[in-house]
């Protein structure tokens, strides 16, 4: 199974959308650094208010209501393994039957 690689050497692809664990309505769209390699189901850390948060890459390309100079950047990717493609739309399948923000 290929995976979609964001990486911010490439302008179309120097964004992704981020869902952090909190009933936040949607994903946020973070900048990927130049050097860092990112795909849907990995897990990183970014930047969130005054602290930082673990969060989920749900998407690579974002949705780009927020212009690119807007954007913080992905503080780090942690070395694990991606949530799998079927587990992420299980969730999605979970909050949407339930009501609930995906981030629950």
């Amino acid at each position: 199974m290929a995976r979609e690689v964001a990486n911010c050497t490439n302008a179309d692809t120097g964004r992704v959308s981020i869902v952090l664990p909190l009933p936040l309505p949607g994903p946020f769209d973070y900048a990927v650094p130049d050097g860092m390699s990112l795909a849907p189901g990995d897990y990183v850390r970014v930047p969130f208010g005054k602290t930082e948060s673990i969060g989920l890459v749900w998407s690579t390309g974002g949705r780009d209501d927020v212009a690119d100079d807007r954007l913080r950047p992905v503080a780090s990717r942690f070395d694990a393994p991606p949530m799998p493609e079927v587990s992420r739309q299980f969730a999605e399948w979970v909050s949407r039957y339930t009501l609930a923000p995906l981030g629950s």
